[in-house]
């Protein structure tokens, strides 16, 4: 009867350990995989990797690319794989291909890189495709993310500058200006997501976990509602202007705290 008691108390202990494992595990993965949210309709997915791919085409023409170039390759690449993730499993091809192109342009393979773009498109394969998440931060680097913010000159898409315009226009905008507006603030909703996955391992005075994570998910939902209301056949000129200022203090606040950091 002992034998059964200690048994059956080891029985119970191994179960509770795998189940408490199984909870952590379960839980992190949870946490990985809301960082990475749907926000592309299928036509803005195609739109987006489009204007990407023509990033790494137009880039690698040019020639041997230099620091600059392979970093903005790098993160035409990351956005591209982070569309994909963010579509899921779906689109697991067309985020490994990605993944394969930021690696060759770290190694310097122009050729491999040419070979690949043209690949590059939603519902691509790609051998050996894993399904899930995949810590896309783990194989960048936030700088290589922050880059599109910075003119073409300095190796970025001029992200910044363009988004600037629009929030310092007096005057309404124009149907056009509306239409240029919507993928600029999809992409800014998009970086929110990488930007939030390189939140800092330790705190360190303000440089908190907490705040850098408060404000990447801001980032993330006004852009997006910014983008949202853009889109409407008839877009409320103030209110788009107000997102765009709410926007525009998010990044200062969080640049004030954590500027050195990228």
């Amino acid at each position: 009867m002992r034998s059964k008691v200690l048994f059956a108390s080891a029985r119970r202990l191994v179960i509770v350990a795998l189940v408490t494992a199984s909870g952590i595990v379960a839980g992190q993965d949870s946490d990985v995989r809301q960082i990475w949210k749907p926000i592309l309709s299928d036509a803005e997915l195609n739109t987006m990797v489009a204007a990407d791919v023509k990033i790494i085409a137009d880039t690698v023409a040019k020639g041997a690319p230099d620091k600059k170039a392979i970093a903005k390759i790098r993160a035409a690449a990351l956005m591209i794989a982070t569309y994909a993730q963010g579509a899921g499993d779906t689109q697991a091809g067309l985020r490994d291909l990605a993944l394969k192109i930021g690696k060759a342009a770290t190694d310097g393979k122009v050729d491999e890189i040419k070979a690949l773009v043209g690949e590059l498109k939603p519902g691509a394969s790609s051998a050996g495709a894993k399904t899930g998440v995949v810590a896309l931060q783990e194989q960048f680097e936030l700088a290589e993310l922050m880059q599109q913010f910075k003119p073409e000159r300095g190796g970025g898409i001029d992200l910044e500058k363009n988004l600037q315009t629009f929030i310092n226009k007096r005057a309404a905008f124009t149907p056009t200006e509306y239409k240029a507006m919507v993928p600029l603030l999809l992409r800014t909703a998009v970086i929110a997501q990488p930007c939030e996955a390189f939140a800092p391992a330790k705190d360190e005075g303000a440089k908190t976990k907490v705040q850098w994570t408060k404000w990447s998910q801001e980032m993330a939902e006004l852009a997006s509602e910014g983008a949202k209301l853009a889109k409407t056949p008839k877009p409320d000129d103030k209110a788009v202007k107000n997102i765009l200022k709410k926007l525009e203090a998010n990044c200062t606040n969080c640049h004030k705290v954590f500027r050195d950091a990228n």
